[in-house]
């Protein structure tokens, strides 16, 4: 690989890891509006927070999806 090459693909990169974090700050802002558009920063940390952790479940198929929700109920 040439060194134009590298470093194309470096500030491509650098394009892709800016614009994810415009679309992350977009969607967060977008989630975090209650009903008067306010923003809510306790909504956005429990959400951050919450997408760290592991998932609880793993859904295979329609019928254990089912069983699951009429146990959370």
């Amino acid at each position: 690989m040439t060194q134009e090459v590298a470093e194309k693909l470096n500030r491509e990169v650098s394009n892709l890891k800016r614009e994810m974090g415009m679309l992350r700050s977009f969607v967060i802002g977008v989630l975090a509006r209650d009903q008067e558009e306010e923003y809510q920063p306790e909504f956005v940390k429990k959400i951050l927070q919450l997408s760290k952790k592991k998932a609880e479940f793993i859904f295979k198929d329609t019928k254990s999806f089912l069983a699951q929700i009429q146990k959370s109920s």
